[in-house]
């Protein structure tokens, strides 16, 4: 691309309670070989005393740090990307990008017409390192999992065509997204280069339950299919499978489950 018509990037980084890690997210979005580059931070209502200190006094070139209550991340992005002045929105939590990831990007958007999202391989770090194994994209895989990190590239456009974010779902906002972009046309493209790199810190107290998490996630990914009902009509075969694996699944645990009786029965007569 010329320097005449280079088009800004805005990189949007929500931040709650997450202060420690802001300054090393965005430097790695300041880091970018592709000058044309703005970065939105939006507070989400933080609480914790640490990070309110650290956004009081932060300052950052080409950065605007912006306030709202809490209201979760989608909002926090869709505040975000409101604000955006660029042509192509970035999303980034606290981890970081590696400095060609954007120039990389945008090469794939001028030449390829039919990309409605880039994405590239990734790489963990913190407390965890080494690559991120994410199986390659196909439509079909896509609507089984995400097989996306919320760190990729689309058109500021496109967020407004699809009504932004999803704000009734509390998680797996990026997947949902995902495929409302797809409704739209087009595919998605895999920089197979390792640009981006996914913070896995300590492993932190949980304060839901196994179950209860579990409950949050199936409830999250039966609403994500009920709002993309025509890309799942259009895979019945997918569904098929599903309903497959679940059959076997269930035999699975019965075999399971009749094994333990049988087993305690036995101990039992010992």
């Amino acid at each position: 691309m010329n320097a005449s018509d280079a088009p800004l990037v805005s990189v949007v980084i929500p931040c709650w309670n997450q202060g420690r890690y802001l300054a090393e997210a965005v430097d790695s979005a300041l880091a970018q070989t592709w000058p044309e580059l703005e970065v939105i931070v939006v507070n989400d209502g933080s609480d914790e005393a640490e990070t309110l200190r650290l956004l009081k006094n932060f300052e950052r070139p080409r950065t605007r740090l912006l306030h709202r209550e809490n209201g979760g991340p989608s909002a926090a992005l869709n505040t975000g990307v409101t604000a955006a002045r660029g042509e192509f929105i970035l999303p980034l939590n606290d981890d970081r990008l590696l400095p060609t990831y954007v120039e990389k990007a945008l090469r794939v958007f001028q030449n390829h017409d039919d990309v409605r999202v880039v994405t590239c391989k990734a790489r963990y770090f913190d407390a965890k390192t080494g690559p991120w194994e994410l199986p390659a994209y196909t439509m079909r895989s896509l609507l089984r999992r995400n097989l996306l990190h919320v760190s990729s590239l689309y058109r500021r456009k496109d967020w407004e065509r699809v009504g932004g974010y999803c704000e009734e779902l509390p998680i797996r906002i990026d997947y949902d997204f995902w495929l409302s972009l797809l409704e739209l046309g087009g595919r998605i493209h895999r920089i197979e280069e390792e640009l981006f790199e996914y913070r896995k810190p300590q492993q932190r107290q949980k304060s839901l339950s196994k179950r209860s998490s579990r409950m949050m996630e199936a409830q999250a990914f039966a609403r994500i299919r009920e709002r993309h009902l025509k890309l799942y009509a259009d895979h019945t075969d997918l569904l098929v499978e599903w309903l497959n694996e679940v059959d076997l699944q269930r035999v699975a645990l019965l075999d399971n489950r009749l094994g333990s009786r049988i087993a305690r029965f036995f101990k039992g007569l010992r």
